[in-house]
């Protein structure tokens, strides 16, 4: 069921992050809208992953499958009040944890400097599925982005 509240946001958002030169209270309310924990929609990242790649010679196998599948599900990212970032996730038996800093650029791309110093850049578009980031730089990597759902309080 579609309520007022999500129609509403996903409306601010949508025109948040398509267009460039945003108000600083836009920058504000794209800043509250993403911070929250976010989990990762691991089905449809696996279905926009073989989708990506189905032409691949790389196919995963099976075991392989399952494990990836299991990681993505982990998956969570917290995008905390006054830029603080950190993700989550379960990986052969380990929880592996990232931390660092997010903000959101004038022209709507989100950035994530990463602990170990990475540089990750996003374009971001919410729909009624919920977040998708996009590399800003799509030629650096095949993937096809990420695809994440909002965790309720």
């Amino acid at each position: 069921m579609v309520t007022y509240r999500s129609l509403i946001l996903t409306g601010l958002i949508f025109g948040m992050f398509q267009f460039g030169g945003l108000a600083q209270s836009q920058d504000s309310l794209a800043v509250s809208v993403l911070t929250g924990v976010w989990l990762m929609d691991s089905e449809f990242q696996m279905e926009k992953s073989a989708l990506a790649g189905r032409n691949s010679l790389n196919s995963l196998k099976e075991e392989h499958l399952q494990s990836q599948l299991e990681s993505m599900s982990s998956r969570i990212y917290i995008f905390h009040e006054g830029g603080r970032f950190e993700a989550s996730w379960n990986s052969h038996g380990d929880t592996q944890l990232v931390y660092g800093t997010w903000n959101i650029r004038k022209d709507g791309i989100l950035e994530i400097q990463l602990d170990d110093k990475w540089m990750l850049s996003y374009s971001v578009t919410l729909d009624k599925r919920g977040l998708q980031l996009s590399l800003d730089n799509p030629k650096e990597t095949e993937a096809p982005g990420l695809y994440l759902k909002r965790v309720e309080p």
